[in-house]
């Protein structure tokens, strides 16, 4: 049913990535094949449980939680139960608009439901400062430097 949304974008959503933005901002698409697999081998069984949060960090233009998406979707999990516990950061402005295009499945009644879930757990930020809520709250006026001893 979203399958067209969610799967059948041209790689990389047909954007040409020129040379200098690459090396700026160090964005890396992940083939569908290698998404497929990847999800795959997290299970389908946790992966389909709308109860799992699931987060991407370096979001991009969505290609890991459209699939987790649609796998939800074929799953049975209705879209908006299956959308409430994705959640994405993506930095470039044009990937997290892609991104979240692509996640309301067509939806885009601003007013709506879905639009708003996708709104509100898809954000445009940076993910080593981003301060994890996505309520929507702004972060604290100075973020404390995490150390992760390695």
């Amino acid at each position: 049913m979203y399958r067209s949304h969610l799967l059948d974008l041209e790689y990389m959503s047909g954007v040409d990535r020129d040379a200098v933005r690459v090396k700026a901002t160090a964005e890396v698409f992940t083939p569908d094949k290698l998404v497929v697999e990847l999800v795959k081998k997290t299970g389908l069984r946790r992966i389909n449980n709308p109860k799992k949060r699931i987060i991407d960090p370096t979001c991009g233009d969505g290609q890991f939680l459209a699939y987790i998406l649609y796998c939800r979707l074929k799953a049975g999990v209705p879209l908006l139960t299956a959308l409430d516990t994705l959640y994405g950061i993506e930095k470039q402005k044009d990937n997290h608009e892609l991104c979240q295009a692509r996640l309301r499945c067509g939806h885009d009644d601003p007013k709506g439901d879905v639009f708003k879930t996708v709104d509100q757990n898809i954000v445009k930020a940076n993910a080593l400062t981003y301060h994890m809520r996505f309520d929507g709250s702004r972060p604290p006026r100075k973020l404390k430097q995490r150390t992760f001893g390695f």
